[in-house]
């Protein structure tokens, strides 16, 4: 027995003398000490070329008074050595706006692990680091393009608690404020210093320690990838302006870690009025100034205004669905009017709202056939020109043209004139006659007897403001100049 217990004893010894070198072995692994080493005796080699004196191998490391010790000296020796080369042992470009690297770091420009020794560690190249390097392989135009958002950190005024960005420094990061303002980013993140109307979202002040680039690019692109359940709608910018987004995103560190910030500024509570961001002056209320707000605001980016937009709701037509004090009562007190929605009250000046009022009750031109209809207005949320990212309270507009069986028809003229409570769906019987939207429905199952049928015979007559017209003998068209603002 005591034999085996000395066995046992034995082989326990020696399962921990491997556990511990296995241990060291992957710290040593983790330093990467070949690697800084093995630049080291790089620079030696050049030095000794050079007829220069040559160093001591061995880490180094700057500590900057804004931060903690950081060990990129060790493989980018010309930063801090009087003697430079070729890459990685150049010297900090003297650019007019570059501050010493003794003083500040390189982390708080440049982004990165400064600690690691490896060139991957050290460049935030691991998945699970938030820290990337900014510009990581890529172009030069590339490389200073994303630099900004390390540039941003000093580039920066918080008096009086408003964000604003040196735009001749960094302008595409002040241009990326722009487009989170007018995004709709606002209605439900809080970043400091920038206007929010709720926090339904998560707050984004430190979004840039959480997440590179190049996660935050994916989130704007496809909000539901990483949360399947998300209310948040895609973004509807393309190339460049999603590049200036992920830039001003980027720059969002924190107060207490800009270094062109206070610790008086990071205390500031005061939170910033929409108006203050946009600069727009109201000097005669109208549509046309409505829709510069609506526009400007935030409403685009969940909301389709224009032709071109996605989204949902179709502001296009509300003021066909929507009485004017309807669509005043969804500017004021939207959660009231639609239970579960997102929208927050917009804190706006009273001739600003009655501007938007009259923008969005203006009656539009609509299409004057059933296959119009289809395609321009019902096909933007439900058929082949439907963008399936779009989502509504969380939930996506069903596909109509690719639904198994179809819609029996009397649910569907139902649906269609009276609307669906909770939903985005508008009473369209307001404007359409039943006979109307029964055509509509002969289109959508492909059934085209009735495509022939003329908007005159089946639009609804009740259009005191004369936005209709007679054209024909059964023929009504809309009148543009009667409508309250200008034909798009």
């Amino acid at each position: 027995m005591r034999a085996d217990a000395k066995k046992i004893a034995s082989a326990q010894a020696v399962a921990a003398s491997v556990g511990v070198l296995l241990l060291l072995g992957a710290l040593v692994g983790r330093l990467g000490g070949d690697e800084w080493e093995a630049l080291q005796r790089r620079y030696n080699q050049l030095q000794e070329r050079s007829g220069r004196r040559t160093i001591a191998p061995g880490i180094r490391s700057i500590r900057p008074a804004a931060s903690g010790e950081q060990r990129c000296v060790s493989c980018h020796l010309g930063v801090a050595l009087p003697d430079a080369h070729g890459p990685p042992f150049q010297a900090h470009p003297g650019l007019a706006c570059s501050v010493d690297p003794s003083r500040v770091g390189c982390v708080a420009c440049h982004r990165g692990e400064p600690l690691r020794l490896t060139a991957a560690a050290a460049h935030g190249l691991d998945r699970r680091s938030p820290r990337r390097l900014l510009g990581w392989r890529a172009g030069r135009r590339r490389r200073r393009l994303m630099m900004q958002a390390g540039c941003a950190q000093c580039h920066l005024d918080r008096r009086r608690g408003l964000l604003r960005y040196d735009r001749e420094a960094v302008p595409e990061v002040a241009a990326g404020m722009d487009m989170f303002v007018s995004q709709g980013c606002p209605a439900c993140h809080r970043v400091a210093g920038v206007y929010c109307a709720a926090e339904n979202g998560p707050a984004l002040s430190r979004v840039g320690r959480r997440l590179p680039p190049a996660a935050i690019r994916r989130r704007i692109l496809r909000p539901r990838a990483a949360n399947a359940v998300s209310p948040m709608p895609p973004t509807g910018l393309a190339g460049r302006d999603v590049d200036r987004l992920v830039l001003f995103l980027s720059a969002q560190v924190g107060v207490e870690n800009e270094l062109g910030s206070s610790a008086k500024w990071s205390m500031t509570s005061r939170r910033p009025r929409l108006a203050e961001h946009l600069g727009l002056e109201v000097a005669a209320p109208g549509p046309a100034v409505g829709a510069l707000w609506v526009r400007s605001a935030g409403c685009a980016g969940c909301h389709r205004v224009g032709r071109r937009d996605g989204g949902v709701v179709d502001l296009q037509h509300v003021g066909w669905t929507a009485t004017a004090e309807e669509i005043r009562q969804a500017l004021r007190r939207p959660r009231d009017r639609f239970t579960g929605s997102y929208m927050p009250r917009l804190d706006l000046p009273g001739a600003v709202e009655e501007s938007i009022l009259a923008f969005l009750a203006r009656k539009a031109p609509l299409p004057s056939t059933p296959g119009r209809i289809l395609r321009e207005v019902c096909g933007r949320c439900h058929g082949k020109t439907r963008d399936p990212r779009w989502v509504v309270l969380g939930r996506a507009p069903p596909d109509l043209r690719r639904s198994g069986r179809p819609v029996p028809r009397r649910l569907f003229v139902e649906t269609v004139r009276a609307g669906r409570s909770g939903s985005a769906m508008a009473p369209w019987g307001r404007v359409l006659s039943p006979r109307f939207i029964e055509t509509i429905y002969d289109q959508l199952v492909g059934n085209r007897d009735h495509g022939h049928v003329a908007m005159g015979r089946l639009v609804r007559e009740t259009d005191s403001a004369g936005a209709l017209r007679r054209t024909g003998r059964d023929r009504l068209s809309l009148n543009p100049r009667r409508l309250n603002g200008p034909p798009e």
